[in-house]
C-alpha cells in the first residue's frame, strides 16, 4: 500500500540546520523518532509539541531525509487488521487482481509492472487514496463525484475480502491523522507556525 508523503527542499533543510546550529556530522543510522510526547489527544488540545521534538525531527530531516516513527498512537489493532486485510489481498487469485489493475485513465488500482532502471520490480501494489468528498467515504468508489487527478480508487469487491474496503480506510484515516502531527513537527521545524501547511492540506490530512 502507499501513502502519501512531504519532503523539504535542500534549500530549507540547510536553513533549519544553520538557524537551530546542528552538527554536519551525520547519525550512524536511520534516526526513529519516538511520538509518544505528541499525542493525538494532546494535538487535539491544540498542545505545543515539546521543542526537542521538533529538534529531532528537523535534524533527521537535515540529515538524512527520512526517519522511523514509533509510539505514533496508530491503534495497534488496526495495525495488524490492516495487515491481515493487505496479506489477504495479495493472495487473491491473480484473475481477481487483474480485475482492478490500474490502466492510463486510473493510476488507482493495483500493479505488478512497475520499473526501475528500466527492470521489472519484483512487487505488487495497490494504489488507493482520499477523495474529493474525504474524510467521508461516500458514495461509491466509482460514482463521478469521486474523481480526483489521478483517477478513482478500485477496491476488490465484499464478495472476496468483506473487510478490505472499511479496514483499509480506517487504517488510512488513522495514518491522515500522523501525519497531520508530523506536518506540524515540519513547520516548526522550519521556523514558521505549526499551521503554516494546513491551508494546503485540508481535506488531505486535516479532516
Amino acid at each position: 500500500m502507499r501513502a502519501r508523503g512531504l519532503s523539504l527542499t535542500r534549500t530549507a533543510r540547510h536553513t533549519v540546520a544553520r538557524h537551530r546550529g546542528f552538527s554536519s556530522a551525520p547519525a550512524s543510522s536511520v534516526p526513529v523518532i519516538d511520538m509518544a510526547a505528541y499525542s493525538k489527544a494532546s494535538a487535539a488540545a491544540a498542545e505545543p509539541p515539546p521543542s526537542a521534538l521538533v529538534n529531532e525531527v528537523a535534524l533527521a530531516c537535515e540529515q538524512w531525509g527520512f526517519f522511523q516513527v514509533v509510539n505514533h498512537g496508530l491503534d495497534a489493532e488496526l495495525r495488524s487488521r490492516a495487515e491481515d486485510q493487505q496479506r489477504a489481498f495479495f493472495a487473491l487469485p491473480r484473475d481477481a487482481k487483474e480485475a482492478l489493475r490500474r490502466t492510463a485513465d486510473n493510476s488507482r488500482g493495483w500493479y505488478d509492472d512497475e520499473l526501475t532502471k528500466q527492470r521489472r520490480d519484483w512487487k505488487e501494489g495497490l494504489d488507493f487514496g482520499s477523495t474529493p468528498h474525504w474524510p467521508r467515504w461516500l458514495p461509491d468508489d466509482d460514482d463521478a463525484s469521486n474523481g480526483t487527478l489521478d483517477g478513482f480508487n478500485r477496491f476488490p469487491p465484499e464478495s472476496l475480502l468483506p473487510e478490505f474496503r472499511t479496514t483499509m480506510r480506517s487504517y488510512f484515516d488513522g495514518l491522515c491523522e500522523v501525519a497531520a502531527r508530523l506536518t506540524t513537527l515540519f513547520s516548526l521545524g522550519l521556523g514558521m507556525p505549526g499551521s503554516h501547511f494546513e491551508p494546503a492540506l485540508v481535506g488531505w490530512v486535516w479532516g
